[in-house]
């Protein structure tokens, strides 16, 4: 009789403790799984890797995923610079605005499509152009690679930079090319519809 009472005791102990467990979890939310913090090594190669470009902060994420941010910014950085190129060096092969720009994909002759009314000699560069299509196709295609590299700098600051009040990237950029990609945009739309005789994206690439 004796155990079966200390049975019943042990059993009403369990209960509580369990409830108060219960309540107690309840009150705090899931426990959240400890992040991931960069090592030693992984830390001196971030604040170097900025060094080298003249970069210097005063404090540095810890956390693993904001090294791999950083690391998707710099693969992204990369194509970045090669469609800034890319979109530089294309004003060299578009067909001048005053030519006939009206075969859209079709590869024609630059004393063709550029020649005067009165068959005066039209002095060109002699590189080959690239019709419209194909241009604006390319420019949009560099757009797209700038796009990700600036999503990747905001997700950087806004997510890990921001919390200690540190500027890693500067907004007022990240407003002038959101501006100027708004307008580069506008202008391909512009010039894919209604073939205006002037363009605002080359003043955009600079």
């Amino acid at each position: 009789f004796e155990m079966r009472c200390e049975m019943k005791r042990l059993e009403s102990e369990k209960r509580k403790l369990r409830e108060e467990q219960e309540v107690v979890a309840a009150d705090t939310g899931p426990e959240e799984p400890n992040e991931s913090k960069m090592n030693k090594v992984q830390r001196a190669a971030w604040i170097l890797e900025d060094a080298v470009q003249g970069k210097c902060f005063s404090w540095y994420p810890e956390s693993l995923a904001a090294r791999r941010t950083f690391l998707l910014l710099r693969k992204r950085e990369f194509l970045y610079d090669r469609a800034i190129f890319v979109i530089f060096v294309l004003g060299f092969f578009e067909v001048p605005l005053w030519c006939d720009c009206s075969a859209t994909f079709r590869f024609i002759p630059g004393k063709t499509r550029c020649s005067v009314s009165d068959g005066g000699i039209v002095y060109l560069s002699g590189l080959p152009q690239i019709p419209p299509g194909f241009c604006l196709m390319i420019e949009l295609a560099c757009m797209i690679v700038i796009w990700l590299k600036l999503r990747a700098e905001k997700k950087l600051q806004s997510k890990f930079f921001d919390k200690r009040n540190v500027t890693y990237v500067s907004r007022n950029f990240h407003v002038a090319c959101y501006l100027a990609m708004f307008v580069s945009l506008w202008d391909i739309w512009i010039f894919a519809t209604l073939r205006p005789s002037s363009r605002m994206s080359p003043y955009m690439r600079v």
